[in-house]
């Protein structure tokens, strides 16, 4: 069976938001989450806690150069209590039934997809507002938005 990210999943696993299966890499699988910190931004996330959540484990990543702790996150970093709760429920999450190369490869195409996304919406936007930068301009910076979301990996150990 495959999920809408392309990766393969074993047809047991519950429906849980991709989102927080995201997160839940990041967070509790050390190869994937020193290479997702990277390029994963609040604007890739629909739901507010989660670009809460995001946002602290970005921040306190690129101030200490080490993840932190879930008791960090719950009673320094976190501000809301729907993020609290998310976290706790994303703690639940299990990865057991995904596969560590399945679990790769849905984690990058979700990251290439969001990222090319939000270069066209940034592009269109340009348009939209009459911005100074013209259209040749505008494409050369998505062109490099999209080029990096397409050459994006996790490389894992074996």
């Amino acid at each position: 069976m495959s999920d809408s990210f392309g990766g393969v999943i074993n047809s047991n696993v519950a429906k849980v938001d991709f989102e927080d299966i995201v997160i839940k890499a990041s967070i509790s699988v050390s190869s994937i989450g020193l290479k997702t910190l990277q390029i994963l931004t609040e604007d890739m996330f629909n739901s507010l806690p989660n670009k809460e959540i995001i946002s602290n484990i970005r921040q306190y990543y690129e101030e200490y150069k080490k993840f932190p702790k879930i008791s960090e996150l719950m009673n320094i970093l976190l501000k809301t209590d729907d993020a609290k709760d998310k976290l706790n429920y994303i703690i639940t999450v299990s990865l057991k039934d995904y596969t560590k190369d399945s679990l790769k490869d849905a984690i990058e195409n979700f990251i290439k997809d969001r990222k090319i996304v939000i270069a066209m919406r940034r592009f269109l936007k340009n348009r939209q507002d009459g911005s100074d930068i013209g259209f040749d301009e505008n494409l050369s910076i998505i062109s490099e938005d999209v080029k990096t979301a397409c050459g994006f990996n996790i490389v894992t150990g074996k």
